[in-house]
């Protein structure tokens, strides 16, 4: 699939190889997100080990402009074994979609995602997933318009990607649980509780025990000890992993607009006296740890809270407190146990993604069941 190319004029689409690691790093970083706070993914210094987490098959696609040799767009497309429909299948994530400002009016974009269905077709996956954040006003006019030959960007409703400050928390123990750290010997109950959970919402990344073991791949930089367990008698039921990623993908700000900036001094001010997290400076590098592949039982709240205090009894013993990530559905029961906490919430629509002969899958796909998306992963 490497050896796919379109030509067009002076601009060269392709699947970017190893050697184009240093070009893609430059690029990423002239190129952060929309918005009054803009924010950039750095995954240096190997762009393509960082990309080991969005997919088993992974396919940056980058578009060079032949008299400079420079790039001047990209994005990415990724497959994985997620579950939909109560069973797994491969499903597809579109990440990472850049242009310089120069070329954001021509119709790059529409060669581009011409390009894409090249690709399209020699994948496994009929839909993709996606999200754009909704203060992106004018990528979400251009790619929800269904002009110039783009897929179907259907509307899946609201994401919301919490920032929560580790610390002292007023979340309640409930009695009779215990926690823990995971051990290799606890892999096979670990994988049951996931996969039967999972099978209740929609888009969730399917995992074995191969993954949970390898030092490399969708759970890079993540050990089993980074697990942590609740249990009730025993039996497991509610466990998250608590990444950290800064080894090979970091998030910063690169600029705030200048209204902002003006609210982000005021809020600083507060959250030195309250629970809430502070806004980071311009190129900091934020200290996060994603709560991946939550799992609670049942969608037990109780269970969900006390897994929450221990963890966050845990890291109070850790200075400065780092911040802690999670992306909720508007619809999962869960989100509301977040929101009872100071976090900063970051709010970005959820789209599946399809190509026209793909219209049946994404009216197969039962809306009952909980959009969920790993934002660790993306």
């Amino acid at each position: 699939m490497n050896d796919e190319i379109l030509n067009i004029g002076k601009l060269t689409f392709k699947i970017a190889s190893h050697e184009d690691n240093s070009k893609i790093i430059k690029f990423l970083k002239m190129c952060p997100s929309h918005g009054h706070m803009q924010i950039a993914l750095d995954r240096g210094p190997h762009f393509f080990e960082a990309m080991e987490v969005e997919g088993l098959i992974n396919l940056p696609v980058i578009c060079i402009d032949s008299t400079t040799s420079q790039i001047v767009s990209m994005g990415s497309i990724s497959e994985k074994k997620c579950f939909l429909n109560n069973c797994e299948h491969p499903i597809g994530y579109l990440s990472s979609l850049r242009s310089l400002p120069e070329v954001q009016r021509s119709t790059l974009l529409a060669r581009g995602y011409q390009f894409f269905y090249q690709i399209h077709r020699k994948l496994e996956c009929k839909i993709y997933v996606t999200t754009i954040l909704e203060d992106n006003y004018n990528a979400i006019k251009v790619l929800t318009s269904r002009k110039a030959g783009l897929p179907a960007y259907n509307d899946w409703g609201r994401i919301h990607t919490l920032m929560v400050k580790i610390g002292k928390n007023t979340w309640k123990a409930k009695n009779g649980l215990t926690y823990e750290r995971a051990k290799i010997e606890d892999i096979p109950d670990i994988l049951n509780l996931i996969k039967s959970e999972s099978q209740k919402r929609q888009f969730v990344t399917s995992y074995s025990e191969d993954h949970l073991i390898s030092k490399t791949g969708l759970l890079r930089g993540l050990d089993v000890g980074d697990i942590r367990l609740l249990r009730s008698n025993g039996k497991i039921v509610a466990l998250t992993g608590i990444w950290n990623q800064n080894a090979f993908r970091r998030w910063h700000v690169v600029r705030y607009s200048s209204s902002f900036m003006f609210l982000k001094m005021i809020w600083n001010q507060y959250a030195k006296i309250s629970r809430y997290p502070r806004f980071p400076d311009e190129a900091e590098i934020i200290d996060y740890r994603f709560l991946s592949f939550l799992t609670i039982l049942n969608n037990n709240v109780d269970y969900l809270e006390t897994l929450l205090f221990y963890i966050w009894k845990e890291f109070n013993l850790k200075r400065p407190n780092p911040l802690a990530m999670i992306a909720l559905h508007e619809k999962d029961p869960l989100l509301k146990v977040f929101q009872k906490y100071p976090s900063y919430d970051l709010k970005s629509r959820l789209y599946v993604v399809n190509w026209p002969k793909d219209q049946q899958a994404v009216a197969d796909i039962k809306r009952e069941l909980i959009p969920t998306i790993e934002i660790a992963s993306m």
